[in-house]
């Protein structure tokens, strides 16, 4: 299992390559003696958190594949963005293995704008499409549990965003909306980012919690015995609640040996289930994802809605969580919808000449002043204002 991944940047940076130096420490959880495996899964967890770091936006190491970096014990695929990696220390604490590294990587030489900002995320409870499949070992909280884990790993760690739950929920949300001719899905991600102040959604569903082959029946008095493997597939769409847009789409899939009796039940809320070789791989399922939701809203616009207006001032639902502070620039959007070719409804928000300068900022809401109380006129509660813009 991943653990929290630190990154730190070094002072060093090279004047002829402009390529900077970044430290990075990853861990990962031995399983059945594999060293090599946990190696190279603590080692791309850093690289990929030291690219974010720089500002990269690539989606996963498999797609660095202009060259290979090679250690003598591991080898790692990478592009132009990265130069050289080399290991500064491997330790090992139980099953545990940490490896830190030092990375040349090149920042992206225009920074995103909005990188230096936490963008609201709402975590719904992961849906099961099948909970007949969560009856062998009694895991039908498995959606509550990897949810809380998210949130937990992303509050403590993410870089772009302050996610918030809504464990509790769980919405009925079909991926087949989003090739409809109406849109429904992208409605109701704007209803529940308004509900809820946040501007992104994460829906999610287990897909897959079924076992290789058939499921023996543990027999405690044989010595030999195989635990069977167990697979455990997560389907995801990221969507922005002020556009509708969709932002990420990707399916994870791992399997593990389940060890643990097939006809006793297993609490997914214990740490035997969570040290154990399945939950190992769940929660590397999770660091994946957690990897990707930084990286795709690392340069995804932020933006807020307006909660309350009063003369010149509005109230906005952003503040110091997601990275406000006095003095920052706020631009009102203009909420344009239309039918496209393809038959679908389209959103755009398109910038207006409207820009506002916080005032007064909290913890998750903010108010802001417009330069002239004319420029509010027809502004109304529920409109967008993105962040950033000239004053």
């Amino acid at each position: 299992m991943l653990r929290r991944l630190l990154i730190l940047l070094l002072l060093l940076a090279s004047p002829i390559s402009h390529a900077m130096w970044y430290e990075a420490e990853g861990s990962a959880t031995i399983y059945s003696g594999d060293i090599a495996s946990a190696r190279e899964r603590a080692t791309q967890q850093a690289l990929k958190n030291a690219l974010i770091l720089a500002g990269g936006t690539v989606s996963s190491l498999q797609e660095l594949a202009a060259g290979k970096i090679v250690n003598d014990q591991f080898q790692i695929r990478t592009s132009g963005t990265v130069r050289d990696v080399r290991v500064l220390s491997e330790r090992r604490s139980g099953e545990t293995l940490y490896i830190s590294i030092h990375a040349d990587l090149f920042p992206q030489s225009l920074q995103c704008e909005s990188a230096a900002f936490k963008k609201s995320l709402l975590l719904t409870r992961f849906r099961l499409s099948d909970p007949t499949n969560a009856r062998v070992g009694g895991i039908e909280q498995i959606g509550q549990e990897a949810s809380q884990w998210l949130f937990d790993h992303l509050r403590a760690e993410s870089q772009s965003s302050y996610p918030k739950r809504w464990l509790n929920q769980i919405t009925h949300f079909t991926p087949a909306e989003f090739q409809s001719q109406r849109l429904v899905t992208p409605m109701l991600s704007r209803e529940i980012t308004r509900q809820t102040n946040t501007q992104v959604v994460l829906f999610a569903e287990i897909r897959d919690l079924s076992f290789n082959g058939e499921v023996p029946t543990r027999k405690w008095q044989e010595w030999v015995y195989s635990p069977p493997e167990r697979n455990f597939e997560l389907m995801i769409h990221l969507v922005d609640g002020s556009s509708g847009e969709l932002l990420l789409e990707r399916s994870y899939h791992s399997q593990a040996p389940w060890d643990f009796p097939t006809d006793k039940r297993v609490s997914v809320a214990s740490k035997a289930f969570w040290t154990s070789p399945y939950g190992g791989a769940v929660s590397d399922v999770l660091s994946q994802l957690q990897a990707d939701l930084d990286m795709t809203l690392s340069c995804t616009p932020g933006r807020g809605r307006i909660t309350h207006i009063a003369n010149d001032l509005v109230e906005v639902d952003l503040g110091h969580s997601n990275g406000l502070r006095i003095g920052d620039k706020l631009t009102l959007l203009h909420r344009m919808t239309y039918d496209g070719q393809d038959g679908k409804h389209h959103v755009r928000l398109l910038p207006t000449e409207v820009t506002l300068r916080v005032t007064e900022s909290y913890q998750n809401r903010l108010i802001a002043r417009a330069s002239d109380p004319k420029e509010l006129s027809g502004v109304q509660v529920n409109d967008i204002v993105q962040l950033g813009g000239v004053l």
